[in-house]
């Protein structure tokens, strides 16, 4: 029987971010739409059912699936390596910033921002065609030649709906949308390729890091605030990947590296970033983890699991 629990944020890496004294893969969870926090096994979070389940012809559900559980196997070897060793070379690096990319796209926040901006598109169009037509029937044809996905028939009740904007009859399928996921992979993959690397090591007497369910993070290099929606590709942005409870991948683009403060300051301001940014949860090797205030300071930050 093919899998049906899909993992946007594979198990590979979240392990490294479990409970220290236990073998049974739990992490604590804080859940920012919840408002509360708990522990869970990590096969059950940054999941959903057939996330990746494609429907093509002459091609099995669970192809993509299966392909990309295949390159969890190879990059969990390279991510342990990397975890145990503390250290990074050209040909650990690479495959690894390949995974950056994959969690920085396929995700469900993603997902629904596409499909929104699909909705407005057609909003749009169904305006202008209405605009230009003097019969119902004649703004169908108009919007048929228009080439754009409909992913319904057009009739008067889903033109209506679309004027109106909120999409119904007009959501895309799931393989539409992993497709759309597939060709931003690509410009994300060779930005983070172009920005250069360096492992932040941290003792593990300062504090911990934690990770989320969006573990990619770009940021203004100055730090002062963290819009979610700026691109890989924009200078003077650093990138911030959580490998493990002590490691941290950190990319720019400027030769010019910005220099690291004091572990634990360091550390409360990644947890503070990935906390800001994180879709709806974090997960923590432990109930309580250090972030940074808003006026510089540092304080513990409970779970409440």
């Amino acid at each position: 029987m093919n899998a049906r629990k899909h993992h946007y944020v594979s198990q590979c890496y979240l392990k490294n971010f479990c409970m220290t004294s236990e073998k049974t893969r739990h992490v604590f969870v804080y859940d920012k739409s919840l408002m509360r926090g708990y522990s869970s096994n990590i096969k059950d979070i940054a999941c959903k059912r057939d996330y990746n389940r494609l429907e093509l012809p002459n091609e099995k559900p669970d192809v993509l699936e299966t392909s990309f559980s295949k390159f969890e196997k190879y990059i969990d070897q390279i991510l342990q390596s990397v975890v145990i060793s503390k250290h990074i070379n050209d040909e650990s690096l690479s495959p690894i910033i390949y995974l950056a990319s994959l969690f920085h796209i396929r995700n469900p926040e993603f997902r629904g921002n596409f499909e929104t901006s699909h909705n407005k598109i057609l909003q749009m169009a169904a305006k202008l065609a209405r605009s230009m037509a003097q019969s119902k029937e004649e703004q169908i044809k108009i919007l048929k030649r228009s080439n754009l996905p409909f992913t319904s028939e057009l009739n008067d009740e889903t033109i209506n709906v679309m004027e109106n904007g909120n999409g119904y009859g007009t959501s895309l399928n799931r393989t539409v949308l992993i497709q759309a996921e597939i060709d931003v992979w690509t410009r994300v993959f060779n930005d983070l390729e172009r920005r250069k690397w360096r492992l932040v090591k941290f003792d593990q007497c300062e504090g911990h890091l934690v990770t989320s369910d969006r573990p990619v993070v770009l940021c203004p290099r100055d730090g002062q605030c963290y819009p979610k929606y700026i691109g890989t590709g924009t200078k003077n942005t650093t990138l911030y990947f959580p490998l493990s409870c002590n490691l941290a991948l950190i990319g720019e683009f400027e030769n010019e590296t910005i220099e690291i403060p004091p572990n634990n300051y360091y550390i409360a301001m990644l947890n503070s970033i990935m906390f800001s940014q994180c879709i709806s949860q974090v997960y923590s090797s432990k109930q309580t983890f250090s972030i940074l205030m808003e006026n510089d300071t540092i304080q513990q930050f409970n779970t409440g699991a």
